[in-house]
């Protein structure tokens, strides 16, 4: 009776482990043929990428990778650069962390150009009148300043350009 016990045990355990192991195996994920893609940097789109065989990644592949690196999702970029290739986890990690470095690179680089197109119209006439008023003080500047940007959207470079060319003086 003991060892039916413990034979029933066992092999509960080996179906349960089997079936633990099964579960997580994957395959290789399947573009979404109606996503749009993300266009790829031009930096990492002739980057190379030396797998076993000398099969590269396709365009799909990068695309999917620059879109997950951009929303964050540096794990899953890693895991689906893994699957695709033949490259280990560690080389598919250095890989991914060598494309992030590009993609936060050229993300910054476009919320600075679209920074850079903001015009000055919300500062009226009373605002400006204000900062010329501070702009006379010894610390004034740095009043003026923090009045300048508490009230308006500028960036803190554009906020200092534009208190100098209120002053009349260049930085």
């Amino acid at each position: 009776m003991l060892l039916a016990v413990i034979a029933a045990v066992l092999s509960g355990v080996a179906i349960g482990a089997l079936l633990m192991w099964w579960g997580g195996r994957r395959e290789t994920p399947e573009p979404v043929a109606a996503r749009r893609l993300t266009p790829v940097a031009p930096e990492l789109k002739h980057a190379k990428l030396n797998t076993r065989g000398n099969r590269p990644v396709d365009e799909v592949t990068r695309s999917e990778i620059t879109r997950l690196l951009e929303s964050g999702r540096k794990m899953e970029a890693t895991r689906l650069l893994h699957a695709s290739t033949d490259m280990s986890l560690l080389q598919a990690k250095a890989r991914v962390e060598e494309w992030s470095e590009a993609v936060e690179r050229r993300l910054i680089e476009r919320a600075y150009a679209d920074a850079s197109n903001l015009d000055h119209a919300e500062v009226d006439s009373d605002l400006a009148d204000d900062l010329r008023r501070l702009l006379a003080f010894r610390w004034g500047r740095w009043r003026a300043l923090k009045l300048l940007r508490r009230r308006t959207t500028m960036r803190l470079v554009d906020a200092w350009d534009y208190l100098s060319s209120l002053r009349g003086t260049p930085v």
